[in-house]
């Protein structure tokens, strides 16, 4: 049997890094109700290149999925960030 290990990601996408915290916060204290402090430091934020430094550890420690609940206010937005994502990880 072969087990895979994954990782779900929220996550805000902006240049501006603030903007990024915000979208990210206020969906993820709109599900979980919860002041979203309790989850930042696990939540990357920012820029395509930011998140995929945030994210390249887990690649490195053998993650071989990863799911991107990208905060953004329409679907097609959200491909297109996790897209950037995407191509921000390959040039790592």
């Amino acid at each position: 049997v072969l087990f895979r290990s994954g990782m779900q990601f929220w996550l805000g996408v902006d240049k501006d890094r603030e903007e990024a915290r915000r979208k990210v916060a206020e969906r993820m204290i709109a599900t979980y109700h919860l002041p979203f402090e309790q989850f930042e430091r696990y939540v990357p934020y920012g820029s395509p290149a930011e998140i995929a430094e945030f994210i390249a550890p887990y690649l490195a420690a053998g993650c071989t999925h990863v799911n991107l609940q990208v905060a953004e206010s329409n679907p097609r937005a959200a491909i297109e960030s996790a897209e950037q994502i995407r191509e921000a990880i390959a040039l790592l």
